[in-house]
């Protein structure tokens, strides 16, 4: 399924912070938020060609993503909230 995910509406909250690491990755990205309502939110990765290859809705201050079934190359994350993308980082993936 392709998907046009850099048309979606982007919004900056001001209150908002992402931490992630580390990048390049081999094997888990670690996702930190700070300050964002009740850290209830969804993540999509896209491949180069803007294909959706992970959707997962998560709770919490601190995420793990699992990556080590992903090839090498360049990701893009989006997180979002009522569709709303609030953060979008490009992700390089590496292999071990």
């Amino acid at each position: 399924k392709i998907l046009k995910h850099m048309f979606f509406k982007h919004v900056k909250e001001n209150n908002f912070s992402i931490k992630y690491y580390p990048n390049p990755v081999v094997d888990k990205l670690i996702l930190e938020l700070s300050a964002y309502k009740d850290y209830s939110y969804k993540l999509n990765m896209y491949n180069s060609l803007g294909c959706l290859i992970l959707s997962e809705n998560v709770k919490g201050r601190k995420s793990m993503i699992n990556v080590t079934g992903l090839s090498a190359g360049i990701y893009y994350l989006t997180v979002t909230d009522n569709n709303l993308i609030i953060e979008s980082i490009k992700i390089i993936k590496n292999m071990q």
